[in-house]
């Protein structure tokens, strides 16, 4: 058993606050193309991350994932009404 597990534990807080930003109501608010980029940077940082369950190997993709994340969110496109 690990002793410190905790101290090499991957911190995915910021992950899950930047999944929660993105907006629930993509279809209905922003354009077809700029929803894709959101939609698959965050299935593929979930998939990512349950497919490796080792903590401490996540902690680097999780801070791209951070990054992917937040500029897609940042790109969507509203749709013109």
């Amino acid at each position: 058993m690990d002793r410190n597990a905790e101290y090499f534990a991957a911190n995915y807080q910021d992950v899950v606050a930047e999944l929660e930003a993105i907006p629930s109501d993509l279809a209905a608010k922003y354009t077809e193309e700029s929803i894709a980029r959101p939609q698959g940077s965050a299935g593929k940082a979930v998939r990512a991350l349950d497919e490796n369950p080792e903590p401490r190997a996540n902690q680097a993709p999780s801070i791209s994932f951070v990054a992917e994340l937040k500029a897609a969110r940042e790109n969507l496109k509203p749709t013109e009404a």
